[in-house]
């Protein structure tokens, strides 16, 4: 299921082969829309090389959402996916520290009427500093890319981890 309302169907994997999703929408840098894979035996899922290079990131069961997240770098972007319509704040410190920036929110919309299809929001516009929180009133996840070397991999998507 894609956040856009497509829907594939009945895709039958041999134990231990690979199957490859094609993105939809804008591509590159997590600007896609958010995926949503049901299996009726365990898998694993992985997006891969969003544009600038040829890191992975895990995709997130369902279960492991969570409701706060937290910068430890500056981000280039953030993406967010949720199983759930809602919305999520966030809480950037200002450049000194001391204080909070006006807060930001972001709507995840669903699409259509069919609760199977994920939600998302994402953000490029803005390049977070090292200790934003994220806080959503239903469980989502996060996904964002550091902005330098500094203390992480620049260009080097990954997962946030969160926290209820």
């Amino acid at each position: 299921y894609h956040s856009d309302t497509f829907t594939q169907m009945d895709h039958a994997i041999t134990p231990g082969a690979t199957k490859n999703i094609s993105s939809r929408g804008t591509k590159g840098y997590y600007r896609d829309h958010s995926l949503r894979v049901r299996s009726t035996q365990p898998i694993v899922g992985n997006s891969y090389a969003d544009a600038n290079g040829s890191c992975s990131s895990p995709l997130i069961p369902v279960a492991f959402q969570k409701t706060k997240f937290a910068l430890n770098v500056q981000a280039q972007w953030v993406a967010f996916a949720s199983t759930n319509e809602g919305t999520i704040t966030a809480y950037e410190p200002t450049a000194d520290g001391l204080a909070w920036e006006a807060p930001r929110t972001y709507n995840l919309t669903r699409n259509g009427a069919n609760n199977n299809t994920p939600t998302k929001a994402y953000e490029d516009g803005v390049k977070f500093r090292a200790g934003t929180i994220f806080e959503g009133d239903v469980p989502f996840q996060a996904w964002y890319e550091p902005r330098n070397d500094t203390n992480a991999a620049d260009n080097d998507e990954t997962l946030m981890f969160g926290w209820d």
